[in-house]
This record gives structure tokens, sequence and C-alpha cells, in this order.
């Protein structure tokens, strides 16, 4: 019974008690006025006819959910209309015999309900044809939202693949970068292959930490970030320099977990990988409405930038901001002279 519609809940019995108490106020009210019989036969007939159908309907829930649904209309219209006869046949019986039980001198009671037979048949009808209609619709309803419940679930289970298979790109992608220039710097600088090495497993047990996590602090990130380019330094010493421009208020908003370590990638491959000169990476950040607004940018050297498009690291941020805010204008990439810089808009708030 805990799966009936209407014996869910104690709210969902006392609403089914009232329809009916209502549906049998307004067949004494109908009895009264047009067959002119005593108002107190006429609430002991409503109140058992109606009662008795209340409870009846009760299991037709249970045809409707188990009958062959999924076969042609004709089977659906004969299983119903067997149904519908057998209920009919029953809840005439037990008016009857209700009738008998209480019946008073002069049977008056019995000719009343001789008299309106064939109306108790219509109204028969009516009652089977209105609560299996209704069931059907409740069924329908119930499918409809476990339907739409699997496919949010599963849409969420995919979206929660591709955004695990995108962060999964990034850590091997600068690992093996790492391991590289360590590899490089055991023979020529030992001390800074240590200090790097140390640095890079500070790097990943944060990155390993905050791996399930969807959204973080943007301190908790900065800090990431300043992990990172530590370890770029050990490399590059004097030649990376960042600068950093972040107000108080902007450090609790939250973004997606390594979201701009790409960017400072980024800007190390194409900025001090390339240019002999000193690379200032600058990080500038303020609100705009709902958004958190993110630039970093940095100098290069025009004449010695390959011509290589804007890289794995970018298009994984853009990828991984479309499937998580659903938005497609939130990075952009700006080149202009002698600086390439980084724009990303993050929606504060309820976004799904």
């Amino acid at each position: 019974m805990q799966d009936h519609p209407f014996l869910v809940s104690i709210r969902s019995r006392i609403a089914y008690v009232l329809i009916w108490l209502f549906i049998s106020l307004a067949w004494f009210f109908f009895e009264v006025a047009t067959y002119r019989i005593r108002p107190g036969m006429a609430l002991a007939d409503s109140l058992f006819l109606n009662a008795s159908f209340s409870l009846i309907s009760i299991g037709l829930y249970y045809t409707v959910k188990f009958g062959t649904i999924e076969k042609n209309l004709l089977s659906v219209f004969l299983q119903h209309f067997a149904g519908m006869v057998v209920t009919i046949t029953l809840w005439l019986l037990l008016c009857y015999l209700f009738v008998i039980l209480i019946e008073q001198e002069g049977n008056s009671y019995q000719q009343f309900f001789r008299t309106t037979f064939s109306l108790r048949i219509a109204a028969g009808v009516f009652y089977y044809g209105i609560i299996v209609l209704l069931y059907y619709l409740i069924i329908y309803y119930q499918n409809f939202r476990e339907t739409a419940t699997r496919e949010a679930e599963l849409k969420a289970l995919v979206r929660e693949t591709e955004l695990s298979v995108l962060r999964s790109q990034i850590k091997p992608h600068f690992l093996f970068n790492s391991l590289n220039s360590i590899s490089s710097l055991t023979l020529t600088q030992p001390d800074a292959a240590r200090e790097m090495i140390i640095k890079l497993s500070d790097f990943l047990r944060y990155s390993l930490g905050e791996s399930e996590r969807a959204l973080v602090p943007l301190k908790a990130e900065i800090d990431f970030i300043r992990l990172y380019l530590d370890i770029e330094k050990v490399r590059f010493g004097d030649k990376l320099v960042a600068e950093w421009d972040i107000p108080e208020k902007c450090l609790e908003s939250k973004l997606p977990n390594m979201i701009l370590q790409p960017v400072y990638e980024n800007a190390i491959k194409h900025g001090v990988y390339e240019s002999q000169e000193v690379v200032l990476i600058r990080t500038v950040c303020r609100s705009d409405g709902n958004d958190l607004v993110l630039t970093i940018e940095n100098n290069f050297d025009p004449e010695s930038l390959p011509r290589k498009g804007k890289g794995m690291g970018l298009e994984n941020i853009r990828k991984r901001m479309h499937l998580i805010y659903r938005r497609d204008d939130l990075l952009t990439v700006i080149r202009r002279n002698s600086v390439f810089s980084v724009e990303l808009r993050v929606p504060q708030g309820d976004y799904h």
C-alpha cells in the first residue's frame, strides 16, 4: 500500500477521504431534491454508496498498474470492460445488502433502491472511468518523473566523467614537464632538483586532495598557483616574476578546482620559455555583477613565439567551464603587441 498514490502519506489519505465526503454530500442533496426522500435515508444511502466505492477503487490502482497496458488498445478496453462489470456488480451487491440490513417498515428503501438502480449503474460506470483514467495519469506522471530523474542522473554522471577526464589531463601534462626538468637539473643543479622535488610533492598532494571537490575558494586556488610558480622558479629563477592584484573580498569567491593552472602553464610555455627577457605574469581580480573576473596576462617575445595556437590547456578550460556553467562566453583570449591576456569569468551563486 505504500506505493499507492492516495495512501502514500497522511495528507494524501485525508485528501482522498475529503473528496469522497464532498461527493457523498453532493449525492445526498441530489437525492433529496430529486426523489423527495427522507434526509436520514438519503444520507445513509449516499454515505454507504460512495464509501463502498471509494474502498473498492483503491484496489483498481493495482489493476491499472499491473495490467496489460503494453498490449493493443482493444485488449486494454476488454480488460477494463470486464473489470468494470465485476466492480459495479460487487458494488451494487454490497449496496443492496446494506439496504436489506437497515430497511425499515414499508420497504421504502428497497423501493427507492430499485427506482434508482439504473442511475446507480450509470454512476458506477462514471466512477470507474474517472478513477481508472486518473490512475493512468498518475502512473504516467510517475513514470515520466522517474525517466526524467534517471536521465538527469545519467547526464550528471556523463558530465562528471567528462570533467574528471579534463581534470586528469592537467596533472600528467604538468608532471611530465616537471620530471623532464628535474632530470636535467640533477646533473647541473642537484640542489635545485632536490628543492623542485619537494615542491612538486606538495603540489601533487594538494591536487590529489582537491580533485574530488567541484568548487574551491579563490584563496585556495591562488595558494595552489603560487606553489606551482615556485616550482617553475626553481628552473627559471629571476626570469619569472609574478604580480598579484587580488582584493580581499575576492578570496572567498568560488571557482572550479585547478581551473587556473593551465593558464599559468601556457604563460610559462609561450612566455618564459621563448623569451630572453624577464617575463611578468600579472593576475588581476575584480567583481562584475554576479561574476568573478580574473585577468592573467604576461609579456612575450613576438619574434620568438612559436605558431602553435592556444594549446590544449586553454581549450581544456573552455570545455570545463562550458560543462559546469553551460556558457561559452566565460573565457576570452587576447594577444596584442607583446602581451598575451586571458580573461576568465566565473559565475557566482546558483548556476545549475
